[in-house]
């Protein structure tokens, strides 16, 4: 792997750690144990989890990390979340598209009471006691997917798609997100979010299953 021409300026980490690490074309990593100081260099895959001596993590000798310079492109800002998929119905069959698009529409925006159905257009978007702001909702493929875009007037910058899948006679629904604000709200965002719309996944299949029997 190459550096980027572009940013060849190392930038520093101290500590065993260096959160940018995955996201550089190459890294000089500066430690010490029981042999002299040492340099070596590793392709953005290493982990700076237990560097060892003469080559990597593979070695027995463990090397402790003092410091770690990143070499190449600084770490991309943004957020890319997916959750888990969560079962909605064991038997496709027993529901109807309808049934499923109604149910998607009572929670496609978080912070919104489930007995209200959303429509295309704009809603204010939060999470408890936590405003978001506004996003524009877009509804698709007959009310079986839905897209939330945020507005200017939103903490968080990007979009999130929640969608049904269908797979060996079940039915599933799984949220995907991405977007990029700013690296401190990308990051609150990459942890948070996946928590906030899993949860609405959750419930969303929850209240099929209790408004259809067969499922």
């Amino acid at each position: 792997m190459t550096a980027d021409p572009n940013d060849t300026a190392p930038k520093t980490c101290i500590g065993s750690v260096c959160p940018g690490a995955p996201s550089v074309e190459q890294v000089v990593v500066t430690g010490q144990s029981n042999m002299p100081p040492q340099q070596q260099t590793v392709n953005n895959n290493f982990g700076f989890a237990g560097l060892g001596q003469g080559g990597g993590a593979a070695s027995g000798d463990e090397t402790t990390v003092a410091e770690v310079m990143v070499i190449g492109r600084r770490p991309r800002n943004g957020h890319s979340y997916q959750t888990p998929r969560i079962l909605v119905c064991m038997n496709v069959s027993a529901v109807t598209s309808s049934q499923l698009a109604n149910a998607l529409s009572r929670f496609a925006v978080p912070g919104v009471p489930h007995s209200m159905r959303q429509a295309n257009g704009l809603n204010f978007a939060s999470w408890g006691m936590a405003p978001g702001g506004f996003v524009t909702t877009q509804f698709s493929h007959n009310g079986l997917s839905v897209t939330n875009t945020t507005t200017s007037i939103h903490v968080f910058g990007g979009s999130i798609t929640t969608s049904y899948s269908f797979s060996g006679g079940h039915v599933f629904v799984q949220t995907t997100g991405s977007g990029t604000t700013d690296p401190v709200r990308d990051s609150i965002n990459q942890t948070t979010s996946p928590e906030i719309f899993g949860r609405l996944d959750r419930d969303l299949a929850n209240y099929i299953r209790d408004n259809v029997s067969e499922c």
